[in-house]
Order: C-alpha cells, then structure tokens, then sequence
C-alpha cells in the first residue's frame, strides 16, 4: 500500500487543469523529494522513478509555459 503513495502523487497533476497544474506539480514533486529522504533507509528508493518523472513533468510544463508567452516580433 505504501508503494502506491508516489504512484497516486505523480498522477495528481493529471487532475488538474491551468495555471493550478504547474502549483500541484511543484507540490507534488516537494512531496516525493520527502517521500524519498525519510524513506531511503528502507523503502526510499523505490521512490526514484516517481519522482524522476514528478520533476520531468514540472520542467516540461514550465518549458511550454515560456514557449506560450513567446510572441514573435
């Protein structure tokens, strides 16, 4: 069960829509950093790819926020 706790953080941002998506994917990606600091004696990094993939997505989703508001001359 606590396996599916970084599954259920990365797909959070899923739900989200707008300027609120890029908020929750920085959350979520704070969230997994700690999920993976107080877990690494453990279980921790099991954590790794989430989070991998929680930190891709908010640099993508601030990657085409600039792109966006790029206006040609």
């Amino acid at each position: 069960m606590a396996l599916l706790i970084p599954v259920a953080l990365t797909a959070l941002p899923l739900l989200t829509r707008g300027r609120a998506r890029i908020s929750v994917s920085v959350a979520t990606a704070v969230a997994l950093v700690v999920f993976v600091v107080i877990g690494s004696g453990s279980i921790g990094w099991f954590y790794v790819p989430a989070l991998t993939a929680a930190v891709a997505a908010v640099v993508a989703s601030l990657g085409s926020q600039t792109r966006l508001q790029v206006r040609p001359n």
